[in-house]
């Protein structure tokens, strides 16, 4: 399966990072409602592995733009989280796959690493060219959104 990685290194400790990923349905649509207006989970248990949620995204995307997808993965130790797209989202522009995965490594006490993996399959004959290069632009300007406010917002 094909994939791409997109690296970044944030100003901020791993754990503060972690905790706002594990509880993204509401503090991503707070820190960053340029990229996404809401997150619903539909089915499963918020915050747990098996969680399906409806993203709705934020006005950088085309109106009604939403995904929804699946966590697959969630574990603490590693700081690894992982969602599969299940409609809407990247499977609304060729692809047939998207899995995503975060993984923090954390850089001393007040970094760290965010390491960005996608593993896609497309449909035949879809020029996805431009939507991967959207993917590994857009990452870096949502994490920066959060790094600043997580920096603005020590108690969050």
């Amino acid at each position: 399966m094909p994939s791409f990685e997109t690296d970044l290194e944030m100003d901020i400790p791993a754990s503060r990072l972690w905790k706002t990923l594990v509880n993204a349905n509401t503090t991503l649509p707070k820190i960053a409602p340029l990229f996404i207006a809401s997150i619903d989970v539909i089915d499963g248990t918020a915050g747990q592995v098996g969680e399906v949620t409806h993203v709705k995204l934020g006005p950088i995307a085309p109106d009604g733009a939403f995904v929804e997808e699946k966590r697959i993965d969630l574990n603490e130790e590693t700081l690894t989280i992982a969602s599969e797209e299940l409609r809407g989202g990247h499977l609304a522009v060729g692809f047939s796959k998207w899995i995503a995965t975060l993984k923090l490594v954390p850089i001393g006490e007040d970094k760290v690493k965010v390491i960005s993996t996608v593993d896609y399959e497309t449909e035949e004959n879809a020029d996805v060219s431009l939507a991967i290069t959207q993917a590994k632009e857009g990452l870096p300007m949502l994490f920066h959104s959060v790094e600043q406010y997580l920096a603005s917002t020590p108690d969050l």
